[in-house]
């Protein structure tokens, strides 16, 4: 089956594509967002923050304020842990997508127009290495909505940490624990080429002859 990018082969393209630019937009905000985050845990100012990490991506950010809890014995002091890890695994998920989005675009099988998603099929050179998952307009608002719950979740833990108000941090509030809106990453699957096709059984060794 043929594919082609779906831009020109949705129904609604222009909803599509006003949704990648809302996601984009998002996103570039939580880039700054989590600059703070990382600067508040660093204890360092802005000056110094700028010159050591500027350039930092999302996931080198995450890894880098995990260091630092963990050096700081945080992630058993703070009340926060849990809140942050569900987080920073949510944040994970959609820069994965995000990443997936960017570099490889959305795909249809040609004369498809109702459903579109994401795939690595131009580049997978191996059926191992082959992985899609489904993209909609409704579903980088879904992603859109996580990214913006997430910056003002991260906003208000950066307060708490700024001022050290570990005590007065209730991590059963209802706020830390909204049901995330984009479920789609987790549920990716690896697709396999030739689907239908059955995996060849394991050669059994041969009985040895008895002499």
């Amino acid at each position: 089956m043929r594919r082609s990018l779906v831009v020109s082969q949705i129904n609604d393209a222009d909803a599509y594509c006003l949704a990648l630019g809302r996601f984009c937009h998002a996103y570039a905000t939580l880039e700054v967002v989590m600059f703070t985050v990382l600067m508040v845990h660093a204890r360092t100012d802005v000056e110094m923050s700028q010159a050591i990490f500027n350039g930092m991506r999302v996931k080198d950010a995450i890894d880098c304020v995990n260091r630092i809890r963990e050096a700081k014995k945080l992630h058993e002091t703070s009340r926060n842990s849990l809140v942050l890890e569900r987080i920073f695994t949510h944040v994970s998920h959609l820069t994965k997508a995000r990443n997936d989005i960017l570099h490889h675009g959305a795909w249809a099988d040609e004369g498809d127009s109702t459903s579109a998603r994401v795939s690595n099929w131009r580049v997978a050179y191996n059926e191992r290495k082959l992985q899609e998952f489904p993209i909609s307009a409704s579903i980088l608002d879904d992603m859109t909505a996580d990214v913006i719950l997430i910056e003002q979740q991260l906003l208000n833990l950066v307060e708490h940490i700024a001022r050290k108000k570990f005590v007065a941090f209730d991590e059963s509030h209802e706020f830390w624990h909204r049901p995330w809106r984009y479920t789609q990453q987790q549920l990716k699957t690896e697709c396999r080429m030739n689907r239908d096709k059955t995996r060849k059984q394991p050669r059994q060794p041969k009985a040895s002859r008895k002499k």
